[in-house]
């Protein structure tokens, strides 16, 4: 990986810095390839640095959502979060490169309560690039800047300061506009015809509620999701982990994309992350928990401690690691 030195001015909430070893202990999911867009395959030298920002970071379309998912240079997008993640106002952009993902600009945002303009640059020119280290709350959006120079191709935004990052993918297109030449025509003269004014009663109609509804609430579940491929079985029903995009076959791919695209209800607990990163003993209150159901075969569960938080459903998944 190049040499990039970024200056980060420590103000405000402290957050972890980004790319911290892998804890040890046991294994963990493999990380996220280049994902559902299609990777690029070239013989030109690799745009940026080579490498990911942060190898841990995952797709994660149930924390962060990009609107538009394709933009072209020099546009802005705005980035939401369904569950008002904690992050911070600095973002990668990085492109995908083959079974992973390069590197090619820092990103700044700006957001309700921070109202610096966002800001990008290339990583071959970020030296002295600083990021403010502080901490940012609630459903955004936060407005992030695709830069003038990023190349057509897909690619992802990734946080760089939040304490787990968590990715997006996003199409950068060709913004050349097109120029077209108008033919000579010829004018057509036209009878105008005369109508007679229809009356019409308008109709009232309720609306229809198209996200999927909360059935079932549960607390004090005993579980403890140790190291991700663990099952939790209550009453007569046993639910499976999602993990992270890159499914271990087209089966859970097909299960997560169904996961990713319903619109569900609010869940009334919400946790800091997801399966505990090692097998290790449950701290007070994360072998115990909140179990919310949704009519579509969806569950989250919440440990008391608010330390755990992982999303399950109940088609049977075979997970290619053990504990």
């Amino acid at each position: 990986m190049r040499p990039l030195s970024v200056v980060v001015a420590l103000v405000g909430i402290t957050l972890a810095a980004c790319g911290d070893p892998a804890p040890s202990g046991g294994p963990v999911p493999p990380a996220s390839p280049a994902g559902s867009l299609v990777p690029v395959t070239t013989t030109e030298p690799v745009p940026g640095t080579g490498e990911p920002y942060d190898p841990a970071a995952r797709l994660r379309p149930e924390l962060v959502t990009i609107s538009p998912e394709r933009a072209a240079p020099g546009d802005r997008v705005e980035l939401g979060y369904p569950q008002q993640t904690e992050r911070g106002v600095a973002f990668v952009l990085e492109r995908a490169i083959g079974e992973t993902w390069s590197t090619t600009h820092l990103l700044t945002s700006s957001t309700d309560g921070y109202d610096s303009q966002p800001s990008s640059v290339s990583v071959d020119a970020a030296e002295g690039y600083a990021w403010e280290d502080i901490g940012i709350a609630g459903p955004g959006p936060d407005h992030l800047l695709i830069p003038d120079d990023a190349t057509p191709g897909p690619y992802r935004i990734c946080t760089a300061n939040a304490r787990e990052n968590f990715c997006a993918e996003i199409d950068v297109i060709d913004g050349t506009p097109v120029t077209t030449t108008s033919e000579s025509t010829t004018p057509v003269t036209t009878t105008p015809v005369t109508t007679t004014p229809v009356t019409t009663t308008p109709v009232t109609t309720t609306p229809v509620s198209t996200t999927v509804p909360v059935v079932a609430v549960h607390e004090e579940v005993s579980f403890y999701p140790a190291c991700g491929n663990e099952t939790l079985t209550f009453e007569g029903r046993t639910w499976y982990q999602l993990n992270h995009l890159d499914g271990y076959d087209e089966d859970y791919a097909t299960i997560y994309q169904e996961f990713a695209d319903a619109e569900r209800d609010p869940s009334p607990v919400v946790g800091t992350r997801g399966f505990a990163p090692a097998v290790v003993e449950p701290g007070p209150g994360d072998d115990v928990g909140t179990l919310v159901i949704w009519a579509d075969g969806v569950a989250r569960w919440v440990s008391n401690s608010g330390d755990l938080d992982v999303w399950m459903v109940d088609d049977e998944i075979t997970y290619d690691w053990v504990c």
